[in-house]
């Protein structure tokens, strides 16, 4: 065998090399086709989770969010300090994340993890700043480990 024909064979297998190549990142990026990634390829299209969902921007009413407190531990102290641990529960409606079910084969309800979500901004007010003696209103002064 000559020094061209090696050559060739070589061109040829680095050819189906690149081709192989090619052909499995187009299979990685195409992504899953099943009715549930193409429902939640189409709900997060453009979606912006730093936005607050309000159709008509500040024209829109204020957006209605509800809390809910559950207490899982309270104590107040000598001082009239109340130290509590608690589960908080908000809802609200973000309009950007329906859907009609009969475009995506009757699913009604997709999973997701909080942090794909715009979520309200959430503080802590009034609370017994021990370190200035104050009703603390700021919030950066508030002692909280809550995300």
């Amino acid at each position: 065998m000559g020094s061209s024909e090696m050559a060739v064979m070589a061109s040829q297998g680095v050819s189906h090399g690149l081709c192989l190549l090619c052909i499995s990142l187009f299979s990685l990026c195409s992504g899953d086709d099943s009715p549930l990634s193409q429902l939640r390829q189409s709900v997060f299209f453009g979606y912006d989770k730093n936005v607050i969902p309000q159709k008509d921007g500040t024209e829109s009413a204020p957006l209605g969010v509800h809390l809910g407190l559950a207490p899982s531990w309270m104590d107040l102290d000598s001082n009239g300090v109340l130290t509590a641990i608690l589960w908080l529960r908000l809802t609200w409606s973000d309009y950007r994340l329906s859907w009609d079910p009969e475009d995506h084969e009757n699913i009604t309800s997709l999973l997701m993890t909080p942090d794909e979500l715009w979520k309200p901004d959430v503080s802590l007010y009034n609370k017994q700043d021990l370190h200035h003696g104050i009703l603390a209103a700021d919030p950066r002064s508030a002692n909280t480990n809550a995300h």
